[in-house]
């Protein structure tokens, strides 16, 4: 696996940045034109490439390297062997989490604090939903570079614990989210165990919104980013029939990749607001909400 980590040494002479490694799979370090702490990262499993989670600047590295056939041969073999390792090392990760109780703590740490409790009452969530979701509040965030505060939201499949969100204070947008520990798999919808119970229901991008949405008496889940999906992300909301897809007003192109791999029985509904700023920061109610609903569209 030699060979796959001299790619890193090269990649952050070509794009003037410095690495540090996340997963076994994953770089991440200053974005080379935005900045930041680490939102760039260089992913080593499948095609060798790199994103930016603020501003998007994006490439492969075989492009940017000039690697030859026989350096992309050396490659490939190298990522299967990370991609295996790194397999290994998710399903550690998974059954470290099922054991982990940290979000009660992050939850008993948010009590103790009124200041921290306003920062979720500001943002349209009731202390009714705080409780009832075990929203928490820590002191150091311990996967972040900078070891920030932020706020948590615990996130469940098959109620197991299989991640806690933590939202750092302070961060800037595209900044914002770092997980409970390394190496965890990609996230399914947040608030998926309701899927299956019933029969239609809203997508919107990001855990807030769906309790803030959900408290208005709607179905919702969420998807963790307005790119962090993929076809197998909604086989637990592929029978709701409406299947109403509410993004933020950057993200329509993403709401009409989603209906188009969901069918016929999915809408989109345009927003020019994001939907949990419509209900917590203009006074938006159900009744506005259903009117949003009425007025999406097939695609």
């Amino acid at each position: 696996m030699e060979y796959a980590l001299g790619l890193i040494q090269a990649a952050q002479t070509a794009l003037h940045t410095t690495l540090h490694q996340k997963t076994e799979t994953e770089f991440a370090g200053p974005c080379p034109k935005c900045g930041g702490t680490d939102r760039f990262i260089v992913f080593l499993d499948g095609k060798p490439r790199y994103w930016c989670r603020g501003c998007k600047y994006s490439g492969f590295l075989d492009a940017l390297l000039s690697l030859t056939e026989e350096d992309k041969a050396k490659f490939n073999e190298d990522s299967r062997l990370l991609t295996i390792e790194r397999a290994k090392l998710q399903e550690a990760a998974l059954v470290a989490m099922s054991g982990c109780t940290d979000h009660l703590t992050y939850y008993a740490e948010l009590l103790k604090r009124p200041d921290k409790i306003a920062y979720w009452t500001s943002e349209g969530i009731s202390m009714q939903s705080i409780h009832q979701y075990k929203l928490g509040w820590c002191s150091r965030c311990v996967t972040d570079l900078e070891e920030r505060a932020s706020f948590t939201i615990p996130v469940f499949r098959d109620n197991k614990l299989i991640d806690i969100q933590h939202r750092l204070e302070g961060a800037q947008a595209g900044d914002k989210y770092r997980p409970h520990r390394k190496n965890l798999p990609k996230k399914p919808l947040y608030n998926s165990d309701l899927a299956q119970s019933v029969s239609t229901g809203v997508v919107v991008e990001g855990a807030k919104k769906a309790i803030v949405i959900g408290q208005l008496g709607f179905n919702t889940v969420a998807i963790f980013g307005k790119e962090s999906f993929d076809a197998s992300t909604f086989e637990t909301i592929r029978h709701w029939d409406p299947l109403y897809i509410a993004l933020d007003p950057d993200a329509m192109s993403s709401s009409v990749m989603i209906a188009k791999l969901l069918g016929p029985h999915s809408r989109v509904v345009k927003t020019v607001l994001k939907i949990d700023d419509f209900v917590a920061k203009h006074g938006a109610g159900k009744h506005d909400i259903l009117t949003l609903l009425k007025y999406s569209r097939r695609i």
